[in-house]
C-alpha cells in the first residue's frame, strides 16, 4: 500500500471517500482502515457522522504497516475524538512522523496530529474554531497547507483540493491535473 486512511465511527464520509476516490483515480494504492472496538465482520464497518455505513478494507487490529508513503486522518465528529482515543493509532501516526513519512489530515483531523505534537513548528489549517488543537503549529486560514511532509485541509469544502494535494505529493502535478480534469475540477496551483 502507498497510503492508508483511518476511519472511526462519526467520520465525515465525504472527506474520507474523496481522498480514496481521487487517489485510486491516480493509480495510488490506498486502503481504508476501520478504527473501533468491534470484532468479527462488523469490525470493518464504520458508521459516518451522517449515518452512512462504510465497509473498510481492513481493521486496525489487522493493520500491518507496509511503509506507506502517507497516512491520512479525515475529519468529522465524533470520528476525530474516536481516532484521538485510540492508542494504537496514535503510535502508528507518531512512528510515521518520526520516520519523516508523510501525514495528511482534513477538517478537525489536524487536531489528531496536533495532539501528538506532529504539527509543532509547521504551518497548518483546520476547521474554523479548532485551531487551538493544532499544538505549536502556525494556523493559516486557507483551504489547504502543505508544509514539508504534512498536508492539512480546512474542511469538506476543501476536500477535493486536499485530495489533489495528496495526489501531487505521491505522484506529481501532472497526474493531479489529469485527475482534476476527469472530475471537471480546476487544477490546483
Amino acid at each position: 500500500m502507498e497510503a492508508s486512511i483511518f476511519l472511526a465511527d462519526g467520520v465525515e464520509e465525504c472527506e474520507a471517500l474523496l481522498v480514496v476516490d481521487l487517489c485510486r483515480r491516480a493509480g495510488i494504492e490506498i486502503q481504508t482502515v476501520a478504527v473501533n472496538d468491534r470484532s468479527g465482520e462488523a469490525a470493518r464497518t464504520i458508521h459516518s457522522s451522517h449515518k452512512v455505513s462504510i465497509i473498510c478494507d481492513t481493521h486496525l487490529d489487522d493493520y500491518q504497516t507496509a511503509g506507506e508513503k502517507i497516512l491520512v486522518v479525515p475529519g468529522g465528529l465524533p470520528g476525530v475524538n474516536n481516532l484521538k482515543a485510540n492508542q494504537k493509532l496514535s503510535e502508528i501516526l507518531k512512528a510515521q512522523g518520526a520516520s519523516a513519512g508523510r501525514l495528511a489530515a482534513v477538517c478537525a483531523g489536524p487536531t489528531v496530529l496536533g495532539n501528538l505534537g506532529l504539527l509543532d513548528g509547521k504551518r497548518a489549517t483546520v476547521f474554523p474554531g479548532f485551531d487551538d488543537g493544532l499544538g505549536a503549529a502556525k494556523y493559516e486560514d486557507v483551504p489547504t497547507v502543505v508544509d514539508g511532509q504534512v498536508i492539512t485541509g480546512r474542511a469538506l469544502g476543501a476536500g477535493i483540493e486536499f485530495a489533489l494535494q495528496i495526489v501531487t505529493a505521491l505522484r506529481d502535478k501532472e497526474t493531479a491535473a489529469k485527475v482534476a480534469k476527469q472530475i471537471v475540477y480546476p487544477a490546483i496551483g
